[in-house]
């Protein structure tokens, strides 16, 4: 994953990589209520499975603060994420892991501590 911030003029202000040695994206990124990021994508480096969720969090200059993966044996795609009012997240995407047939859509919704109550 690639995370570039710009100032209104579109210069770039900073930039950082996250990811490991397998192949890695993301899908959405959110400036949160405290100015920091959360970034929603995938990791083939990361998880359960062939590719898994992966929440990763930054401070407000892109310093990575976490990261959370979750998903099962197969292949499982992020979309979106938001936070909450709570202070989770909520998280969309689909999953070959998860549902009653082979594709399905997959909502997740964490608590404030990033775990699924």
């Amino acid at each position: 994953m690639w995370l570039i911030k710009t100032d209104p003029s579109g210069s770039e202000e900073w930039n950082y990589t996250f990811g490991g040695t397998n192949d890695d994206y993301a899908g959405s990124v959110q400036q949160i209520s405290d100015g920091s990021y959360v970034i929603i994508g995938n990791t083939a480096s990361f998880g359960a499975g062939l590719g898994d969720f992966w929440l990763v969090k930054t401070d407000s200059s892109g310093n990575e603060e976490w990261n959370q993966t979750f998903g099962g044996i197969s292949s499982d795609t992020a979309d979106s994420v938001q936070q909450t009012a709570d202070g989770g997240y909520i998280i969309t995407g689909s999953s070959y892991s998860y549902g009653g047939s082979d594709h399905d859509v997959w909502l997740i919704k964490t608590d404030q501590h990033v775990n699924i109550p």
